[in-house]
Protein backbone atom coordinates (compact mmCIF):
# COMPACT_ATOMS: atom_id res chain seq x y z
CA UNK A 1 0.00 0.00 0.00
CA UNK A 2 1.42 3.07 -0.87
CA UNK A 3 0.48 6.82 0.04
CA UNK A 4 -1.31 7.42 -2.85
CA UNK A 5 -4.13 4.66 -2.43
CA UNK A 6 -4.09 5.88 1.12
CA UNK A 7 -5.31 9.28 0.32
CA UNK A 8 -7.54 8.40 -2.65
CA UNK A 9 -9.45 5.29 0.23
CA UNK A 10 -9.41 8.19 2.86
CA UNK A 11 -11.29 10.81 0.07
CA UNK A 12 -14.19 8.12 -0.29
CA UNK A 13 -14.63 7.64 3.31
CA UNK A 14 -15.64 11.40 4.05
CA UNK A 15 -17.58 10.54 7.77
CA UNK A 16 -14.29 9.64 8.98
CA UNK A 17 -11.58 12.27 10.18
CA UNK A 18 -8.38 11.86 8.54
CA UNK A 19 -5.39 10.28 10.76
CA UNK A 20 -2.79 13.65 10.61
CA UNK A 21 0.52 11.23 10.49
CA UNK A 22 0.56 8.18 8.63
CA UNK A 23 3.11 5.51 8.63
CA UNK A 24 3.72 3.11 6.65
CA UNK A 25 6.21 0.23 6.69
CA UNK A 26 7.38 -2.28 4.56
CA UNK A 27 7.61 -4.75 7.57
CA UNK A 28 5.18 -6.93 9.22
CA UNK A 29 3.07 -5.51 12.17
CA UNK A 30 3.09 -7.83 15.14
CA UNK A 31 2.53 -8.16 18.92
CA UNK A 32 3.48 -11.05 20.97
CA UNK A 33 -0.11 -12.35 22.73
CA UNK A 34 -0.59 -15.87 23.33
CA UNK A 35 2.03 -16.68 20.53
CA UNK A 36 2.72 -14.50 17.77
CA UNK A 37 -0.58 -12.58 16.31
CA UNK A 38 -0.15 -10.41 12.72
CA UNK A 39 -1.84 -7.14 12.35
CA UNK A 40 -2.18 -5.23 8.75
CA UNK A 41 -2.05 -2.09 10.66
CA UNK A 42 -2.27 -0.60 13.94
CA UNK A 43 -3.29 2.50 15.77
CA UNK A 44 -1.34 3.34 19.13
CA UNK A 45 -3.63 4.00 21.78
CA UNK A 46 -2.25 7.47 23.18
CA UNK A 47 -2.01 8.67 20.06
CA UNK A 48 -5.67 9.31 18.31
CA UNK A 49 -3.65 11.42 15.53
CA UNK A 50 -1.53 8.40 13.69
CA UNK A 51 -2.57 5.12 12.07
CA UNK A 52 0.66 2.70 11.23
CA UNK A 53 0.05 0.46 8.08
CA UNK A 54 2.18 -2.43 7.80
CA UNK A 55 3.50 -4.33 4.63
CA UNK A 56 -0.03 -6.47 4.76
CA UNK A 57 -2.24 -3.63 5.12
CA UNK A 58 -5.40 -3.60 2.72
CA UNK A 59 -8.32 -1.63 1.70
CA UNK A 60 -10.08 -2.10 4.76
CA UNK A 61 -7.32 -1.76 7.07
CA UNK A 62 -7.28 2.26 6.02
CA UNK A 63 -11.15 3.02 7.01
CA UNK A 64 -10.19 0.62 9.85
CA UNK A 65 -7.57 1.80 11.54
CA UNK A 66 -8.72 6.13 10.89
CA UNK A 67 -12.25 4.62 12.68
CA UNK A 68 -9.88 3.35 15.87
CA UNK A 69 -7.90 6.44 15.90
CA UNK A 70 -10.90 8.91 15.47
CA UNK A 71 -13.71 6.81 17.91
CA UNK A 72 -11.17 4.67 20.41
CA UNK A 73 -13.78 1.76 19.96
CA UNK A 74 -12.56 -1.97 19.59
CA UNK A 75 -12.75 -4.10 16.96
CA UNK A 76 -16.62 -5.05 17.34
CA UNK A 77 -17.20 -1.79 15.83
CA UNK A 78 -13.89 -1.45 13.52
CA UNK A 79 -14.36 -4.59 11.21
CA UNK A 80 -17.38 -3.46 9.90
CA UNK A 81 -16.89 0.01 9.50
CA UNK A 82 -13.80 -0.88 7.44
CA UNK A 83 -15.57 -3.83 5.23
CA UNK A 84 -18.31 -0.96 4.39
CA UNK A 85 -15.60 1.97 3.31
CA UNK A 86 -14.00 -1.15 1.34
CA UNK A 87 -16.85 -1.86 -0.56
CA UNK A 88 -17.98 1.76 -1.16
CA UNK A 89 -14.10 2.31 -2.39
CA UNK A 90 -14.85 -0.38 -4.60
CA UNK A 91 -18.08 0.44 -6.08
CA UNK A 92 -17.29 3.98 -6.52
CA UNK A 93 -13.80 2.82 -8.35
CA UNK A 94 -15.90 1.63 -11.40
CA UNK A 95 -17.65 4.70 -11.37
CA UNK A 96 -14.82 7.63 -12.17
CA UNK A 97 -16.79 10.66 -12.48
CA UNK A 98 -19.62 9.14 -9.45
CA UNK A 99 -16.16 9.15 -7.37
CA UNK A 100 -15.08 12.30 -8.27
CA UNK A 101 -18.57 14.29 -7.28
CA UNK A 102 -18.01 12.12 -4.04
CA UNK A 103 -14.42 12.09 -2.88
CA UNK A 104 -12.80 14.87 -0.77
CA UNK A 105 -9.47 16.06 -1.68
CA UNK A 106 -7.10 14.25 0.56
CA UNK A 107 -3.53 14.90 0.42
CA UNK A 108 -0.28 13.82 2.18
CA UNK A 109 3.16 14.61 1.92
CA UNK A 110 6.17 12.60 3.63
CA UNK A 111 8.02 14.18 6.35
CA UNK A 112 11.03 13.22 7.23
CA UNK A 113 11.60 15.93 10.54
CA UNK A 114 11.87 14.31 14.14
CA UNK A 115 10.04 17.91 15.28
CA UNK A 116 6.75 16.51 13.92
CA UNK A 117 6.58 13.43 15.07
CA UNK A 118 9.36 12.77 17.34
CA UNK A 119 9.16 9.01 18.18
CA UNK A 120 10.17 8.62 14.52
CA UNK A 121 13.69 8.31 14.58
CA UNK A 122 13.26 4.73 15.47
CA UNK A 123 11.70 4.03 12.11
CA UNK A 124 14.18 5.78 10.03
CA UNK A 125 14.68 3.33 6.94
CA UNK A 126 12.27 1.27 7.80
CA UNK A 127 8.99 3.30 7.38
CA UNK A 128 7.89 6.39 5.94
CA UNK A 129 5.93 9.07 7.59
CA UNK A 130 3.42 11.04 5.78
CA UNK A 131 2.03 14.19 7.58
CA UNK A 132 -1.77 15.68 5.89
CA UNK A 133 -1.59 18.72 3.96
CA UNK A 134 -4.99 19.23 3.26
CA UNK A 135 -8.52 17.30 3.18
Amino acid sequence: MNIQEVSDILGVCWPLRMPKYVLITDEGISQQHNGQTFFRGLQPKSRGDIVVLGVDANITTVPHESWHAMTGFGELTAHPIGNLFARRYERLKQFPRLKDALTRRVQYREVDSASEFPNFSKYRGRAKLYTVVEG
